[in-house]
């Protein structure tokens, strides 16, 4: 899989992306481990037939690493198992250890430093693996700059060939032609269990896979060069770029930290900040700030777009969600649109959990007027917090009759309060099934007209009952939304939220919206 990486420093900050490929342990014990280690002495010439295939035969059992049976020839000697490795701890050796505060132009010397101070020069075994062969050699010298290492064939010569046309004199003008030297890359290292060797693979490991990375000075470069399934990390700094993030393959955006350490500004006018029209799109840990601009900061046409814990500082629309998009915003912030914090569009999808939308225009704007071939959108909002916006918290826009205009358009002045009217139906209701009860029949028995006019005064006295607990949770009901709007504070309105097009709604906070929580825009 393709993995690119972005970050070199930007005008006012430096920082470097690289993609999530496992986990390191910390290299520090392991520069420690390999200054104290035994170097075994003569390894260029002590090649033997014993040493190549007493495979892990020490004693001691000291080793961290798991070993792992290479695929295939069962002659061959187990390797050291180290595709396991969590990415955050491989991660931080990259950075604290490995590349540091280097330049793009200063990564091979910096890999090349690292591999000096952990990697064992000489003594150890590997398996030299590419497309068409496998074969054990043993390393006797390593060239840190060009990242190599001189190699012979092990004794006794063992091999994998798809054809048997690599025996060990052909092996042997291989490596005559290259000089004896290995990309350390093709190399994996040997299982032995003393823990002699663990540095050295792991040192392999990481330069494996940086290696196949690509440095880039800025994200907006980065992610031009992205294809399905990869993934750009975004080191601390603050980067400002011209132009528009064109997301349209399977990728992800992470930055390396806090969001506000990690800034992405956009100066350029009248474009999109971010077009999104991939599959499954993820972008997290970034703030993304917007000046002068026309278009909205966030605009996804296709597929599902997940952000999560990043800060939006908008200048117009904020997050447009187009039909049959999908938006899911998880533990961020959006504020300043001029527009709509979030649009969102007939046939799309949007979950919101855990975000601030404040202080732009309007905080939601529900669009559910466009062709009627187009279902209405699904809406999920959990614990979100809306406040200090212009206009409404939530504002739904709709077609309508004309009659239905005016009666509609009332209750969105100001903090909805919970409608009545369910409680005023439950007596008509009742009524009519006293009535119901009491309709006259051909009944000639005595008893039973006695007793289904006991029946009727149950059912009336239930009626009265349900009445007046109706009439009490309507009281408290309103006297506890009073409260909460001496506090600024209001919850969404039953009948706003009970619309099909809310699949679950709860724990959501609405203050100090301008115009009040929730409104209808009818046309």
């Amino acid at each position: 899989m393709a993995m690119a990486e972005a970050g070199s420093p930007g005008p006012q900050g430096d920082g470097w992306a690289l993609p999530p490929a496992g986990r390191a342990a910390g290299p520090q014990d392991g520069a420690e481990h390999a200054e104290g280690a035994v170097h075994q002495e003569d390894a260029e010439s002590d090649w033997s037939a014993d040493s190549c295939s007493d495979y892990g035969s020490r004693g001691n059992v000291v080793t961290a690493l798991g070993r792992a049976v290479p695929d295939g020839n069962v002659l061959l000697p187990d390797i050291f198992h180290t595709d396991h490795l969590f990415f955050y701890e491989r991660f931080s050796a990259y950075q604290d250890y490995i590349l540091a505060d280097c330049k793009a132009s200063e990564v091979k010397q910096f890999i090349a430093d690292y591999l000096e101070k952990v990697l064992e020069p000489s003594g150890w075994q590997a398996i030299w693996r590419t497309d068409v062969f496998q074969v054990v050699v043993g390393v006797v010298d390593v060239d840190y700059s060009s990242l190599k290492a001189v190699v012979q064939l092990s004794d006794p010569f063992l091999c994998e060939s798809r054809d048997s046309s690599f025996t060990l004199e052909c092996m042997q003008e291989l490596l005559e032609l290259k000089q004896y030297q290995i990309l350390l890359q093709e190399l994996w290292v040997v299982y032995d269990e003393s823990g002699e060797f663990d540095q050295t693979a792991l040192a392999v490991e990481h330069v494996s896979l940086l290696c196949l990375l690509q440095f880039h000075s800025d994200p907006l470069t980065a992610v031009s060069a992205c294809y399905e399934g990869d993934t750009v990390i975004i080191f601390p700094g603050h980067y400002v770029v011209d132009g528009v993030f064109c997301i349209a393959d399977s990728v992800e955006l992470e930055g390396f930290g806090l969001p506000d350490d990690i800034v992405i500004e956009n100066q350029g006018k009248g474009d999109n900040f971010f077009d999104c029209t991939g599959a499954n799109v993820r972008i997290s840990s970034l703030k993304l700030v917007q000046h002068d601009a026309v278009e909205g900061i966030l605009n996804i046409h296709h597929g599902k777009t997940t952000l999560e814990n990043c800060v939006l500082q908008c200048e117009t629309t904020g997050i447009t969600v187009r039909m049959s998009a999908e938006l899911v915003m998880k533990n961020s912030d959006l504020y300043g649109a001029k527009g709509a914090g979030v649009e969102i569009y007939p046939g799309s999808m949007c979950t919101l959990l855990h975000n601030g939308i404040h202080h732009c225009k309007e905080g939601i704007l529900i669009k559910s007027f466009l062709d009627e071939h187009y279902d209405v959108p699904k809406i999920t909002m959990v614990n979100n917090v809306i406040h200090n916006n212009e206009g409404y918290g939530v504002v739904l826009v709709k077609p309508g009759p004309s009659e239905v205009k005016d009666a509609s358009a009332q209750p969105t002045k100001g903090n909805t309060q919970p409608t009545q009217s369910g409680d005023e139906t439950q007596p008509t209701q009742c009524v009519e099934e006293v009535r119901q009860e009491q309709q006259p029949e051909c009944v000639t028995d005595e008893l039973e007209r006695y007793e289904r006019a006991e029946t009727s005064g149950q059912t009336e006295g239930n009626c009265e009952i349900a009445n007046e607990l109706g009439a009490t949770a309507a009281k408290k009901s309103k006297m506890h939304k009073k409260r909460l709007s001496e506090l600024g504070i209001t919850e969404a309105d039953e009948n706003f939220m009970s619309q099909d097009m809310f699949i679950s709604v709860e724990g959501n906070q609405f203050k100090w919206n301008g115009k009040g929580s929730f409104g209808t825009f009818v046309f």
